[in-house]
């Protein structure tokens, strides 16, 4: 059914662009031609289940297609994740294929390696240059498998949640009425290839005919960048999680001005009405800011939508999608029909068809009705107005949401405890000093074992925004009176670096400037900061180092790269990046491969256009280049040596390589025969 949808899409649309992004266009026709390519591939490898592990960019799109084309399904795997916890998804989800590219081949190599069942491994810019272009035919059934996306579990170990191509239909037909997406727009993609919303983002762009504009905030939410980007791409559609909203207005002025700006879409966790006011402040009546409610198991629930001319109201969870209905559910098990409290549930024929290979949590979260139909329990709490709204109010359970991510806290807690130095932990949701989401571990030790060290140790497992912020070491945990654990009784973290090593004094301009800016980003006192102090001991996380790098470079006017912070993280270290950086070292610009773009033209060298000018007499200095004639007897076999030759140049771009009559060049797909 998706694949169908898009290819009706490029029949019509084959030279529009399809995926924008910093490396150049790629239009609907080379998205599908390339996609077929893959697909071809993977059934060649007899895949059914493919891990994508890709940067964020067109490549994964290009992986994404191809996978659907070849009638598997997909299992996103974020790079930037630890490498146990990717060896885990790959286990768990028993992919055969991990489909990649040059850049992350690699990291590839070494996670099939680790698997039992060693899975093939598929490089897409090094695909046969003989595999066709044309499209494998497809299998229409919209029960078939679409995607596996992995999410917190509270047993220890991510759980993936499965979900077919007839649901995404109908989650992408809700979203395309309501916003009225069509071919004219341009829509951000934000969210990692493993977060739902991306699943709305891509499907919601390349099956209307849109433009999709990947953009990485961990490289570029730091400076003024974003707001011009914005402008420049003609962005109509904004979708991300509210954390990434409020850094993107944080850096605005007040004389912004996004004519072509339509919508503002928020989910993934909680907006506040503070986002409302922001949005009234900053953007003009052509724009909508809407609230949408969904996660993982059911992708998109309802609508709450502001214009510009509203007036103030409590943010809602808004208006069901067509054929879904939203209830608040009472400890009894009754439907609230009136004010009162109780856990949201989903009634939709179309929320998730469970969790991949676990028997254990599916029953607890989705259930039949007889007259309901299925059923997704969210463990979110709900409160039902006088006015029939639903307003969020929290979590019933151990899960919270840190910057758009599902976080179990029993996960992380049983980490702790299987570090062998904890017998009891406790993790909980506090906020920082700038109103964020921080995570907190509270922890009763089993021997002598520092902070730093459990730190580390989950680190091993957990991505980033899974790792606490502070670490409180407890003598013994509070209790309730009915010997519950009282979390209300915790006390509140520090979140200033640890004293577990001597404190070094901060020396030089750079450094305290450093500190300074520190101060600012994590909202803290700078007097708390010492020279080996890290980053990450006092509340930094990937998101707001991208803050931290675009006021680096505003102070100290150098270019420090986002992986230079997260590698050398503490103060001292990254002063002397800084000054590595302005001490006049020659830079150079990042290469990237744009496997997209292979045969396309582009420009010759200056080399090449020299070499050109020898060989053209219409030029001054033309006809002075210097040609060798040979004749050697040989005894080799001539149409051998032909299909050697023949060989060597499919496997080398460069040697297939034409000048073209306007003076660049271009690299043919196949050789001429």
């Amino acid at each position: 059914m998706i694949v169908k949808r898009f290819e009706n899409i490029v029949d019509r649309l084959e030279e529009k662009t399809a995926v924008k992004t910093s490396a150049g266009d790629v239009s609907y026709r080379e998205l599908d031609g390339r996609a077929n390519r893959v697909a071809h591939e993977i059934i060649r490898c007899g895949g059914k289940s493919v891990a994508l592990l890709f940067e964020h960019g067109a490549g994964m799109i290009v992986g994404l297609m191809g996978a659907l084309k070849a009638g598997a399904l997909y299992v996103p795997m974020d790079r930037n994740y630890p490498r146990q916890r990717l060896e885990y998804m790959l286990q768990h989800s028993e992919a055969s294929i991990i489909l990649t590219n040059r850049e992350n081949l690699e990291l590839a190599s070494l996670l099939a390696q680790k698997s039992p069942t060693i899975p093939a491994i598929v490089d897409i810019e090094a695909i046969d240059a003989s595999t066709p272009r044309s499209r494998p035919g497809s299998d229409e059934n919209g029960d078939r498998l679409a995607y596996i996306l992995y999410t917190s579990g509270s047993t220890g170990k991510p759980k993936g949640v499965l979900q077919n191509h007839r649901n995404i239909i109908y989650y992408i037909d809700n979203m395309t009425e309501r916003f009225n997406i069509t071919e004219s727009d341009r829509m951000t993609l934000f969210s990692a290839l493993g977060h739902d919303a991306a699943v709305m983002d891509i499907f919601g762009s390349l099956l209307t005919g849109a433009t999709l504009c990947p953009y990485d905030v961990t490289k570029g939410l730091a400076d003024y960048d974003v707001i011009r980007w914005l402008n420049d791409e003609k962005i109509t559609i904004w979708h991300s999680v509210p954390t990434v909203y409020r850094y993107f207005v944080d850096l605005m002025r007040g004389h912004e001005e996004f004519p072509e700006l339509r919508h503002i879409l928020l989910g993934g966790e909680e907006v506040r009405e503070s986002d409302v006011r922001i949005f009234k402040r900053f953007f003009k009546s052509n724009t909508t800011f809407v609230n949408m409610y969904g996660m993982s198991e059911s992708s998109l629930n309802s609508f709450w939508m502001v214009n510009h001319d509203d007036s103030q109201k409590n943010v809602s969870l808004g208006v069901p999608l067509n054929k879904t209905t939203l209830m608040v559910i009472s400890e009894n098990g009754d439907i609230l029909e009136d004010i009162g409290v109780g856990e949201i549930v989903v009634a939709s024929d179309h929320v998730a068809l469970g969790y991949w290979r676990d028997g254990q949590q599916g029953p607890e979260a989705f259930s039949e009705d007889d007259e309901l139909g299925k059923l997704y329990w969210t463990g979110d709490l709900g409160r039902l107005t006088a006015e029939g709204d639903i307003q969020f109010i929290g979590r019933k359970d151990m899960q919270v949401k840190i910057r758009g991510f599902r976080v179990e806290l029993l996960e992380i807690e049983t980490l702790l405890l299987e570090s062998g130095h904890v017998k009891e932990a406790v993790v909980t949701l506090k906020q920082s000093d700038r109103k964020e989401p921080v995570l907190c571990a509270y922890y009763v030790p089993r021997n002598k074992v520092e902070a730093s060290d459990l730190k580390e140790y989950i680190a091993n497992f957990l991505p980033d925004y899974m790792v606490p912020a502070a670490f409180v070491e407890m003598e013994k945990m509070p209790l309730t009176a009915t010997n519950k654990v009282d979390r209300q009784a915790l006390p509140d973290p520090v979140l200033s670096p640890r004293k577990e090593r001597e404190a070094a004094a901060l020396e030089g301009e750079a450094e305290i400037q450093l500190a300074g800016i520190w101060a600012d980003v994590l909202n803290i006192d700078a007097g708390t900061l010492d020279a080996y102090t890290s980053f990450f001991e006092v509340g930094g996380h990937s998101l707001n180092a991208t803050v931290l790098v675009g006021k680096i470079g505003k102070v100290f006017n150098v270019k420090v790269e986002l992986s230079a912070i997260l590698e050398r993280p503490a103060l001292r270290d990254m002063a002397n990046t800084i000054k590595s950086s302005s001490a006049g070292e020659e830079t150079y610009p990042r290469l990237e491969p744009d496997p997209l773009n292979t045969h396309e033209p582009f420009p010759l060298t200056d080399v090449q256009m020299a070499y050109l000018m020898g060989r053209d007499s219409r030029f001054e200095l033309g006809g002075i280049s210097t040609h060798v004639y040979i004749e050697i007897p040989t005894t080799l076999k001539i149409p051998r040596l032909n299909d050697a030759l023949n060989k060597l140049i499919e496997r080398h771009p460069m040697l297939r390589t034409i000048i073209m009559e306007d003076g660049r060049q271009k690299i043919l797909e196949k050789i001429p025969r």
